[in-house]
């Protein structure tokens, strides 16, 4: 088979300088790369002073940030400090009656008069920490639950079936719904098993 004849490539052509500077001046190439780079110059210019306001504005906001920080952390320590300001206040009504109790009516042996005084001052205070969501437990003739009621005791009943409080020896109370003290209690182990029978604490 005859060779493939080699594709023949035109020469490229030449231009000389003289031709470009006829097309373009030399002063119109330098003119267009000044003024070019005047452009780039501009935004570099206006990107610094940009960056600039963005590293101010986030300087002011770290330190309000800091400051922000240290007064919360103030206020939150005062509010802790003071949180029972309003409660304490209240209680010292019920102090004074105490002390006049003590210093009046105990001097004149007076003690039917004095127990009145003291009862009188325990529902004042009993009233007080009700208003606050404070709820004595009931727990007699109920059964026995450990969320509410912390058994020390078991003993017979021919009343209660086993498991039924049937004695109360520690008060229990609710802060609202919020156990803040068990009632510490004596359970029924039902009938004829023995009187005063310890119970395992849980």
């Amino acid at each position: 088979m005859p060779e493939k004849e080699e594709e023949k490539k035109e020469p490229l052509e030449e231009v000389s300088e003289e031709e470009v500077l006829e097309k373009e001046p030399l002063e119109e190439v330098l003119e267009k790369d000044i003024l070019i780079d005047q452009e780039r110059l501009k935004k570099l210019e206006e990107g610094c002073k940009l960056a600039d306001e963005y590293l101010d504005h986030l300087k002011r906001l770290k330190a309000e940030f800091e400051n922000y920080k240290k007064r919360t952390l103030k206020e939150r320590e005062e509010l802790i400090k003071y949180a029972n300001e309003d409660l304490i206040s209240q209680l010292l009504p019920i102090i004074d009656n105490f002390e006049r109790a003590l210093l009046s009516e105990y001097e004149k042996h007076n003690l039917s008069f004095f127990k009145e005084g003291i009862l009188l001052i325990k529902k004042q205070f009993s009233d007080l920490l009700s208003e606050r969501g404070l709820k004595e437990m009931d727990p007699l003739g109920k059964a026995l639950d450990s969320n509410l009621h912390h058994a020390l005791m078991q003993k017979s009943s021919e009343e209660y079936e086993e498991n039924i409080i049937i004695e109360e020896l520690q008060k229990g109370y609710l802060l609202y719904d919020k156990v803040i003290r068990p009632s510490q209690v004596v359970v029924s182990s039902g009938r004829n098993s023995g009187e005063g029978k310890k119970k395992e604490e849980e």
